[in-house]
């Protein structure tokens, strides 16, 4: 079974903050599971995802989320 992690474990390895994980969900950037309490849990794959968002966001600073959406 793969490894799921909760808002505060992805945000540690991610180095964003949760509330920056629950704006990229808003804005449909990223899909993150929910447990039968509906709390979210994050794959590898949406930590990566997540880190690449925030690369995306440095590299093109200035043109806000709705950008980032696109080039996704």
């Amino acid at each position: 079974m793969r490894e799921l992690r909760t808002i505060q474990r992805a945000a540690e390895e991610t180095e964003l903050s949760p509330n920056t994980l629950r704006i990229y969900e808003k804005l449909g950037l990223l899909s993150p599971m929910r447990d039968s309490a509906g709390r979210r849990l994050y794959s590898a794959a949406d930590v990566t995802d997540a880190k690449k968002i925030a690369k995306q966001r440095l590299a093109s600073r200035g043109s806000g989320l709705s950008s980032t959406r696109t080039a996704t």
